[in-house]
């Protein structure tokens, strides 16, 4: 079976989601070219991340795309993600309540929601760009190899 075809797991989402079936939209396999169009169609973007891994790059596509944050304080996420300045980071992540909080907060506050938006946007392409990062690289190749 392709990952690109629907398993028994997306078949249990769907099923798991059937109540709520005009609020969700399954996309199904996007292209990764499409993926910043796509994004911007959200008002906001939540990792809802559980497990202690170092960091999902939807972060730096999500900032890059505009769109206000919302993610767990779980391995890297916090390290990109800094609270109440370019997102919200959830420490409570096990709590369904704590990300409907999170995302009710931005949904009522819009000013906050642009606000966060932008310094996403502004930290994606001044410190998380492809040029700065090859630049960082390039610095500690050449402090290594002196």
């Amino acid at each position: 079976m392709s990952a690109n075809r629907p398993n028994g797991y997306v078949h249990f989402l769907h099923k798991l989601t059937h109540p709520y079936k005009d609020r969700i939209l399954f996309t199904n396999y996007i292209p990764s070219e499409h993926i910043p169009h796509i994004l911007t169609i959200g008002d906001v973007f939540v990792c809802s991340s559980q497990w202690h891994k170092p960091l999902a790059r939807v972060h730096y596509e999500a900032m890059a795309a505009g769109i206000p944050t919302i993610t767990t304080n779980r391995g890297g996420n916090s390290e990109v993600i800094e609270h109440h300045v370019n997102g919200i980071v959830i420490d409570d992540y096990p709590s369904p309540k704590a990300f409907a909080n999170a995302i009710n907060e931005l949904l009522c506050n819009k000013e906050k929601a642009l606000a966060l938006a932008r310094e996403g946007r502004k930290r994606a392409e001044t410190t998380f760009s492809f040029a700065n990062t090859a630049e960082q690289l390039e610095r500690v190749y050449i402090t290594i190899c002196q």
